[in-house]
């Protein structure tokens, strides 16, 4: 049994030690907390003698750091510290409340005045609500506070709504005493990612066959080339005629080589209109087949075409 009274007292006297360290150091933050805050250093003060309280929660303490706090001008936890205050005294034996009655009839004078100077506001979400969202105001996490009124100290306010996968919406505020504000924040749709579509290739275009005039052409040519040239010598015949028609039909009357030379020149005529018609159609078919030619690929070659030339008539056919 001695072991354990050994082990046991050392853990006793090991507690009492590190307690005894812990008030020291709560001593020496309480000090130089109440230094900068009769100073005026309220940002400096306050933040110390809050550590110093979190270390050794007296009642004195927590008073002093209400007290800091109602002069920074921080009424909502000035307040909330003058009732944690007010708590802890209200617990104790009346022997004890009583050595801190003139601090709790501060402390209720100056909870009512910090009361009053609360700021507070109202945060509205709009747009759809995204699962794990969190609203923050400053590190307060208000999540569950949307949509209520909330009550802050007056002075700077952030307020943050970040959507898990969407973008963070930020709203930064200057809160007045007693002022109340409304702040509406946005829950952006999320992106919509499109997958990329490759744009459309144009096949490549088959490659020309060179280019070459048909055969039809190069019959139509030789068909308008020959039309011309019978044309041409029947004319020149026909033109031939004219003098014997003057020698033997004298004030229009024919003897018989008159009439022969009237009906040949007649036909020779006929022949050389109808000759020189069928060229030049002939000539303007090939030079349109030709033009042709040049746009578009070369076909199957057609079957060859026939050519016939009669008195007074032509014919071409032939499949092109």
């Amino acid at each position: 049994m001695r072991p354990l009274r050994i082990t046991g007292l050392a853990l006793g006297l090991s507690l009492c030690s590190l307690t005894a360290r812990a008030q020291e150091r709560a001593d020496a933050l309480f000090e130089r907390g109440v230094d900068a805050f009769l100073s005026g250093k309220f940002d400096e003060g306050c933040p110390l003698l809050e550590r110093s309280y979190a270390l050794d929660p007296l009642p004195g303490v927590v008073f002093t750091l209400a007290e800091c706090q109602f002069g920074w001008g921080k009424a909502k936890t000035a307040a909330d510290n003058y009732a944690k205050f007010l708590d802890v005294v209200g617990r104790l034996p009346p022997a004890e409340a009583s050595k801190h009655a003139d601090r709790a009839a501060v402390a209720i004078r100056k909870r009512a005045l910090a009361t009053q100077r609360i700021a507070s506001i109202t945060v509205q979400i709009r747009g759809q609500w995204v699962p794990g969202t969190r609203v923050t105001l400053g590190a307060r996490d208000v999540t569950l506070l949307v949509g209520k009124r909330i009550e802050v100290d007056p002075g700077p306010v952030n307020v943050v709504v970040a959507p898990p996968g969407r973008p963070i919406s930020k709203r930064a505020l200057v809160l007045r005493a007693s002022q109340h504000e409304q702040v509406e924040l946005i829950i952006e749709q999320a992106a919509t990612v499109d997958e990329p579509v490759e744009p459309p290739v144009a096949a490549p275009a088959p490659e020309a066959a060179q280019a070459r005039p048909p055969t039809a052409a190069y019959a139509f040519g030789g068909v308008g080339l020959l039309g011309l040239a019978v044309g041409g010598v029947t004319g020149i015949l026909a033109h031939g005629k004219k003098s014997s028609i003057e020698d033997n039909c004298p004030n229009r009357v024919c003897n018989a080589e008159g009439r022969s030379a009237v009906d040949g020149g007649q036909s020779l005529a006929a022949i050389s209109t109808v000759s020189v018609g069928v060229g030049i159609a002939s000539l303007g078919v090939a030079t349109y087949l030709f033009l042709r030619s040049d746009r578009r690929p070369a076909a199957s070659s057609p079957s060859a075409p026939r050519v016939s030339l009669g008195i007074a008539s032509a014919s071409v056919s032939g499949r092109f």
